[in-house]
């Protein structure tokens, strides 16, 4: 039996089968790097330095010098941390840069604190990254992207205009049914049945045109403090992950997340729907047995980190949805956040084919950053860093929201009458007092004859539609403002919000995204009535 070599020797033997550059030095008392202590073969090699000339320079000798200046703020990172990662370049001997990711940590060696550096050559990524930064930054393709979004948005708004009846009118036959049929015919819960079918499909569609929305623009979006692990367990059991495990029950699909809240500013709503999106591709990228995990957690940068994106230094909330499919090769990844980009045969797709495009611009929505990992046969993680929030900026709970009406009136301006039918009965059946208007003209000749004294208005809320035939909703709210300057206003439309925040904030009124259900609409007008 051979005898195992000693400890130092095992030392050498483990130190010099890294494929990567490995070096220990200290910190001087200055808070700079000292000479190299110690160097494996490899950072020799690569370098094309003897091991004897290696020891007499510091990581700042064969570091680039435009990386000087962020020196200090590594150097306190790792003494804060312990460990920090980034990206640099290494100067050869001969004079040539070597792109590189550098891992340190620090440790006790001889009883002494010293830096562990470990550098990994990535020379072979960074052509790729190159093409990649080219492929975004390309003002053609910006140019092209915001003609789309132009087109997009009038599309939508015709489109919501269509599924808004579509949205409300289940709920109102849902409540006929079940108030004046009879359980007893065998035909009751089919019918009912058939009913939530409707409402499931216009949900869907009114998800796709969302979906085209958030990819054809940047939009702004009403952000409130959230615990993103409350955010990830209505994931958990929102209905479209339930779907996602009856189709695939070979999948697993868990959370990880920490007690202590993971506080950031976001939209719920939207935060839900770009998980959503990722744990469907995730489990699409498992055939047969395997795992997805949805994991929360915080990061700090003192400095910027590249992956698949840079991000910023920056105190972060993150969010990693990792999956154990079949990964993507580097090709793959350069496409994967194109619109209708797919690895799929065409009858193998399913949804939108808006997945990932919606993904990454829900994170751009919320000021955050993206990275992406994956390696071909064991899976992929995508990680959303988000800016997080400071703890005094926690909201306090909620109390139990009112939703029915008290006999306020309500006038609603909209010029599709469709809307306008059931909008009204919708609000008639929460207790509501409800007039209905079909253009801009019509709702100030209202409230023009009535006798007014700039105080008390004949409705205590006014529901408008953005766009309508004749005068705007905009210019209405105005109108009604002039003759009473207290009135409260709703304004509705199956538009993008964008390019509206200013106009809208000046008269003071809340914004109702269309279609709307039936819960939609009682909240908005609920919560308007109440503040």
């Amino acid at each position: 039996m051979n005898s195992l070599p000693d400890g130092e020797s095992q030392l050498n033997i483990l130190f010099n089968s890294k494929r990567d550059a490995v070096a220990f030095h200290h910190i001087g008392a200055d808070g700079k790097p000292t000479h190299f202590i110690r160097v494996n073969d490899v950072a020799c090699e690569r370098l094309g330095y003897s091991r004897d000339e290696m020891l007499q320079l510091s990581p700042q000798d064969i570091d680039v010098a435009d990386h000087a200046e962020l020196m200090p703020a590594i150097i306190e990172k790792l003494l804060t941390t312990g460990h920090i990662l980034f990206e640099t370049e290494h100067v050869a001997k001969d004079g040539h840069h070597i792109p590189v990711e550098i891992s340190a940590r620090l440790l006790r060696l001889n009883g002494q604190q010293a830096t562990l550096v470990v550098a990994r050559d990535i020379s072979d990524r960074k052509p790729a990254e190159a093409h990649e930064k080219q492929f975004r930054s390309n003002p053609e393709r910006e140019t092209r992207k915001e003609s789309i979004g132009v087109l997009v948005g009038g599309v939508a708004h015709d489109l919501n205009n269509i599924l808004g009846p579509i949205l409300l009118l289940p709920d109102l036959v849902t409540d006929y049914i079940e108030q004046h049929g009879n359980p007893a015919d065998p035909q009751h819960a089919d019918v009912l049945e058939a009913v939530e079918t409707i409402k499931e499909s216009a949900t869907r569609a009114a998800g796709v045109v969302s979906d085209l929305l958030i990819m054809g623009r940047r939009g702004n979006i009403l952000k409130t403090p959230l615990d993103i692990n409350k955010v990830i367990q209505a994931v958990l059991e929102s209905k479209t992950v339930r779907i996602i495990k009856a189709l695939k029950p070979d999948v697993q699909i868990s959370a990880q997340v920490p007690e202590r809240p993971h506080w950031c500013r976001g939209s719920e709503t939207r935060l839900i729907r770009m998980l959503t999106n990722l744990v469907n591709n995730a489990t699409e990228a498992i055939h047969g047995e395997g795992q997805v995990v949805i994991s929360a957690g915080s990061e700090v940068l003192s400095v910027p980190r590249s992956g698949y994106e840079v991000i910023s230094p920056g105190d972060y909330v993150t969010i990693e949805v990792r999956d154990s499919g079949c990964g993507m090769d580097a090709k793959t990844m350069h496409r994967i956040f194109e619109p209708f980009f797919s690895t799929k045969s065409a009858n193998e797709r399913s949804g939108s084919g808006l997945g990932l495009s919606v993904v990454i611009g829900l994170v751009k929505d919320h000021e955050g950053f993206l990275d992406v990992k994956s390696i071909p046969g064991k899976g992929t993680s995508f990680t959303v860093y988000l800016p997080a929030v400071a703890a005094e900026t926690m909201p306090e709970p909620s109390s139990q929201e009112r939703l029915p009406g008290d006999h306020e009136s309500i006038l609603v301006v909209d010029d599709e009458p469709c809307q306008q039918v059931l909008s009204r009965q919708q609000l008639k059946k929460l207790g509501y007092s409800t007039v209905t208007v079909s253009s801009g003209e019509e709702a100030l000749e209202l409230f023009g004859a009535s006798s007014h004294d700039g105080k008390h208005s004949p409705f205590d809320l006014v529901v408008v539609d953005l766009i309508m035939r004749g005068i705007g909703g905009i210019a209405t709210c105005r109108s009604i403002l002039e003759m009473y300057p207290s009135q409260r206003l709703l304004i509705a439309s199956g538009h993008s919000q964008d390019g509206y925040e200013g106009p809208i904030k000046s008269i003071g009124a809340h914004w109702l995204p269309k279609p709307y259900t039936a819960i939609d609409l009682a909240r908005a007008v609920r919560l308007r009535l109440d503040t």
